[in-house]
């Protein structure tokens, strides 16, 4: 059996916790989380909502995922104010 966090049971609880610390800083706290269809890999997608917002999270586990090119995308979608 895995923790509970919310209503929700958890079995990884590590990787868990860390996506909840990740949005609390990123002022995403008490966001609604929905699993996305994977991919072949070892990450994870969900969509995020928070009031009028939504967002992407991608979670890749740093022991099997690069997560470099992701981010690297990122900052210039930041660079191109998208």
């Amino acid at each position: 059996m895995g923790k509970k966090i919310g209503k929700y049971e958890v079995l990884n609880v590590s990787r868990t916790e860390l996506i909840y610390k990740f949005l609390k800083s990123a002022k995403w706290d008490g966001a609604t989380i929905k699993t996305l269809a994977g991919d072949a890999s070892f990450r994870r997608y969900d969509r995020i909502f928070l009031n009028n917002k939504s967002a992407i999270l991608m979670d890749a586990p740093p022991d099997f995922e690069d997560t470099r090119p992701f981010a690297a995308i990122a900052r210039h979608l930041v660079l191109c104010d998208l």
